[in-house]
């Protein structure tokens, strides 16, 4: 079987699709290799403190600073959720690619459907994928919201018994 014939309209559509898969790529790889970074400093940072402290030579200015890269560190991850965000971008675009790869052979759901039948299922499909990753990114997103308002809360009430 051979790949599917498509009007020009839908090889747009198509194109686009594939071009949404590479962004999510992208991405993905992007907030990877920002998590997989902040992670070492703050694993790294976090253990060199103590050894540097209970060495007599090193100036204290030095762990001071590791403690606040590695408390930057930690912030930009509790901000910017990279792993949450990854693991959504990753699972976007594997779900694409796979949905793209099983309409270009003709596999799959698709083995069995006309042109238009296949071009019609791989955009209900395509669409559906690309609405929940916006819809998961934006639960994330209410989900930091009302993590932060917890912690404004929980720092007014310290901040109010004393």
């Amino acid at each position: 079987m051979g790949a599917i014939d498509v009007s020009e309209k839908q090889n747009r559509y198509i194109e686009r699709v594939r071009a949404t898969e590479r962004a999510y790529t992208i991405k993905w790889y992007a907030h990877a290799f920002l998590y997989n970074v902040l992670q070492g400093v703050i694993v790294a940072g976090a253990a060199a403190v103590p050894f540097l402290l209970n060495i007599g030579d090193v100036p204290k200015i030095i762990p001071t600073i590791i403690s606040i890269v590695v408390a930057i560190a930690a912030a930009l991850m509790q901000s910017f959720k990279y792993g949450e965000r990854r693991r959504l971008y990753r699972l976007t675009s594997v779900k694409l690619r796979r949905e793209i790869e099983y309409f270009d052979v003709h596999g799959g759901e698709y083995q069995h459907l006309n042109q238009e039948q296949a071009f019609q299922r791989f955009l209900e499909r395509t669409e559906k994928l690309i609405y929940e990753s916006v819809k998961d990114f934006f639960t994330l997103e209410e989900i930091q919201d009302t993590q932060q308002e917890q912690e404004k809360l929980a720092s007014k009430s310290i901040t109010e018994e004393q």
